[in-house]
């Protein structure tokens, strides 16, 4: 996928200026259309996220709980949106990205939206606010406002229905998209309906905190972008931390044209010179700050000089659910025509396949491949069992390499994400079982140097410039 044309589609119409009630709908919805619209269709690309329906009963409880329970919310000098999808450690669940950096310290205080109508504890964090309570009614809010509000929800599509048609058109030629200009429109009207609700209550939330700066991991969900917004009316600074792969073709780290996006973060904190080539910001130089990945280091650290348990050649599959149906097809069909005396397999399924693989992944069932589906398995303890890993471009890929592990990227999904790498010589592009064997007995790859991919000191780098930004802040 070549996302040349859809900047180029996005300059020529200013889409990132256009407004319905002062809110920059398609700046909200960009990656989404790009991502989950224009590449999922044209790729074949799955849903990322976890497919397992939740009960009523469920969802129910969470909605009167969100109603009705009261939390209290304290001064701090750092306000943190964390990532919900936390990993547990045995005993309590972290968020990878930023649990680490707050440890011992009482200056943060973690803001976590709900993850499948519920949250993963207990949690490492030690003060966290749920938002929750702005979900239950956002989402009333956008329930009744199309139930009682039909014209004036109606005037809202048509109207952007009008700015966008002949920007969608093109993109839908450019890249063979069958979306409707109403289907675009409706999602965006969506962000509209919600915004003013949204708005006021993470504003409400904040001046509570009155944090000297706010930190984040995923820049481009609706909830950062409403909080970045916000932050730069009150003259606060931002900082995303980089929690996954950059790439050319990834719409939320490349803008043309554009010399301000008031939902963006003022800084971002990066895993290594190496991503921060990767991107297209209207953010300054200085403001994309190469800091490491703490929890990456933790691993290589932790696991490092870890003894091997099985002797057999080990390969492991990298599972994301994008891609997962192809990869674990793929994995069984290389499982057949391998001796399990000889060789190990492993498949690790990405944490929102655990639920649903049985389902979804028919081939691996009754196969000689072993099946991670738990969270207490940690991915950096089979990197440490294993001699080659096999995947298409999640960014864990770069953490086994970290771990000195033969690359072959499957040519499946945003394979083209990972063609430096192969340009490079640091991974093989493989199509099918035959090739696959082949390189997998006389593949000769480059070593890779973590560092790389990854600065060292992370923690500490991230830490010291924290304390820079909130000396700065006064």
């Amino acid at each position: 996928m070549n996302i040349d044309a859809f900047l180029k589609t996005e300059k020529k119409y200013d889409l990132n200026k256009l407004e319905i009630n002062g809110v920059n709908y398609w700046t909200y919805n960009r990656f989404h259309i790009w991502n989950y619209g224009i590449c999922s269709e044209k790729l074949g690309l799955e849903e990322a996220h976890d497919k397992e329906k939740v009960s009523f009963s469920k969802a129910l409880k969470f909605f009167i709980s969100a109603t009705f329970k009261a939390q209290k919310i304290t001064s701090k000098d750092v306000l943190v949106l964390n990532h919900n999808r936390r990993v547990f450690n045995g005993s309590t669940y972290d968020c990878i990205y930023t649990d680490d950096i707050f440890k011992d310290s009482d200056r943060a205080v973690f803001l976590e939206a709900p993850y499948r109508f519920s949250h993963l504890k207990p949690a490492t964090s030690k003060e966290i606010i749920y938002t929750d309570k702005i979900a239950v009614r956002s989402f009333l809010r956008s329930k009744s406002f199309r139930t009682f509000h039909k014209k004036e929800y109606n005037e809202t599509v048509k109207k952007i229905e009008e700015q966008l048609t002949q920007a969608i058109e093109e993109l839908k030629s450019e890249y063979g998209w069958s979306a409707s200009v109403e289907s675009v429109a409706k999602r965006c009207a969506e962000t509209v309906i919600r915004h003013d609700v949204e708005k006021k209550m993470y504003s409400d939330i904040i001046k509570k905190v009155n944090p000297k700066a706010i930190i984040e991991v995923v820049h481009y969900i609706q909830s950062c972008m409403t909080v970045n917004e916000i932050a730069k009316e009150m003259n606060i600074p931002t900082i995303e931390l980089q929690h996954g792969t950059m790439y050319r073709d990834h719409a939320a780290y490349q803008y043309e044209g554009v010399e301000k996006i008031k939902q963006l973060p003022d800084k971002i904190f990066v895993f290594s010179d190496f991503w921060k080539n990767c991107v297209s910001l209207p953010i300054d130089d200085e403001n994309l700050v190469v800091t490491g990945f703490p929890n990456f280091e933790k691993k290589l650290n932790l696991y490092g000089n870890t003894e091997r348990k099985d002797k057999r050649k080990t390969i492991i599959f990298i599972s994301q659910g994008t891609i997962g149906k192809y990869l674990s097809s793929f994995a069984a069909k290389l499982s057949k025509a391998l001796d399990p005396k000889e060789y190990r397999m492993i498949y690790k399924l990405h944490p929102a396949e655990y639920s649903t693989w049985r389902e979804e992944m028919p081939d691996l069932a009754g196969s000689e491949i072993e099946v991670i589906d738990r969270r207490d398995i940690d991915l950096y303890s089979l990197f440490v069992q294993s001699d080659i890993q096999i995947g298409a471009y999640s960014t864990a890929i770069f953490e086994g390499m970290g771990f000195g592990l033969k690359t072959l990227i499957y040519k499946t999904g945003h394979y083209d994400i990972m063609l430096p790498l192969i340009e490079q010589g640091y991974a093989e592009l493989v199509s099918d079982v035959d090739e696959c064997m082949e390189k997998i007995n006389d593949t000769e790859l480059k070593k890779v140097d973590a560092s790389l991919f990854w600065k060292r000191n992370a923690l500490e780098n991230i830490r010291e410039e924290i304390d820079s930004i909130l000396k700065s802040e006064g």
